[in-house]
């Protein structure tokens, strides 16, 4: 039986759509897992190995103490396809006067977990480690704010709008919108045109997790943490989170910031 040149061409055309559907979604949700180089036990810092849930993906961490006391705790955010370990020792000089709590996201570094969001899953993480701040370390988090960097600090301004009791949020190269950083990365790192990869990618995206990943873009949410503040930094050299997309988000915020 002969097939048709226009059946064999679409057929052609729907494989090719399929094959890079599942090859870009694999890039955004699928990133090889970071392992820690750096931990406070090389760095001969006092700390505690910490395990809690968030959902039911298991996620590991590190409580590091102040070194002086302190009542307030720091949640770490580390960035999408990093690790707590990738963010320990530009951040240790909050030990100070904070305690400090490191963690991996889910389906990074130790943490549980198949598949990124670069939002929902890992704002629920961070609520998931605030929750278990105040169960766990009562007395020395009264105060809960959270540090994210990139997808973190995404994550973080998503979960501080979601729940109360994190009480400041900086910000280090959020991005303003899934879609749009999803965008920009095709153009950067493949040098794709938007349509028709972008499409399919998002497309194939939204099949593999189940719901929408810009319907968790930090725009929706960064106006909700006031009358909390909110610190955002950005650097006019970032390639990767361009500052455009932070001074967007900027202006969405509320006061104070």
């Amino acid at each position: 039986m002969r097939i048709h040149p226009v059946a064999f061409w679409a057929l052609v055309l729907l494989s090719a759509a399929a094959i890079w559907g599942w090859f870009s979604s694999r890039l955004i949700l699928n990133m090889p897992r970071m392992r820690d180089i750096v931990t406070p036990q090389n760095l001969r810092i006092p700390s505690e190995n910490i395990s809690f849930y968030s959902g039911k993906r298991k996620l590991y961490g590190w409580f590091v103490p102040s070194s002086q006391p302190s009542r307030s705790t720091i949640i770490i955010c580390h960035g999408w396809g990093a690790s707590k370990g990738d963010v320990l020792p530009s951040t240790l000089f909050l030990r100070q006067n904070h305690n400090l709590f490191y963690f991996d996201f889910t389906n990074h570094g130790e943490s549980e977990g198949v598949k990124s969001s670069m939002g929902r899953f890992e704002s629920e993480d961070i609520i998931a480690a605030a929750q278990y701040l105040r169960l766990n370390k009562q007395t020395m988090s009264e105060k809960i704010g959270a540090l994210g960097f990139s997808m973190g600090a995404v994550a973080a301004i998503i979960a501080a709008a979601q729940e109360d009791k994190i009480a400041a949020v900086a910000a280090e190269s959020p991005f303003y919108s899934f879609n749009e950083i999803t965008t920009h990365y095709a153009r950067r790192f493949l040098r794709l045109p938007y349509f028709p990869f972008v499409p399919l990618a998002l497309m194939t995206v939204r099949i593999r997790l189940g719901f929408d990943p810009e319907k968790y873009s930090p725009r929706f949410f960064v106006h909700k943490i006031s009358p909390r503040p909110i610190l955002m930094i950005a650097s006019p050299g970032d390639e990767n989170i361009p500052v455009e997309m932070t001074r967007k988000l900027f202006a969405a915020a509320a006061d104070p910031k």
